[in-house]
């Protein structure tokens, strides 16, 4: 009599209750013909992103200008962080960094004239 009071009853799983889909099913098989006539629209319109626009806006002359200004006041920047208010170590580092950009822009030209 032990073993049949440890003994559990198993019961088998009912089938789910819930109603089958079939109209959701069927719509979604045929909807696919039209997701893709709308899908290959999307994709034939060009989508114009950040990218495009920086992009074309690295090729004028204003953009230089603008790159330039915002490197000259990151090395400005740094030479104060790096300086720590002092005058005379801000003037060195700022003296270095002009001599190493001349040197730069001077090999930039030398090289460009080489490959003409």
């Amino acid at each position: 009599m032990a073993n049949s009071k440890s003994k559990k009853k198993t019961t088998s799983k009912k089938p789910s209750t819930k109603k089958s889909n079939t109209r959701s099913q069927a719509k979604t098989k045929s909807s696919p013909k039209t997701s893709n006539r709308t899908s290959a629209a999307a994709a034939n319109e060009a989508q114009i992103g950040f990218a495009d626009y920086f992009h074309a806006f690295s090729k004028t002359k204003i953009f230089r200008f603008i790159f330039g200004v915002l490197v000259f006041i990151l090395a400005i920047s740094l030479n104060l962080l790096l300086s720590w208010n002092n005058f005379d170590k801000f003037f060195i580092i700022s003296g270095i960094e002009i001599v190493i950009c001349a040197c730069i822009y001077i090999f930039i030209l030398i090289a460009g004239k080489k490959q003409n």
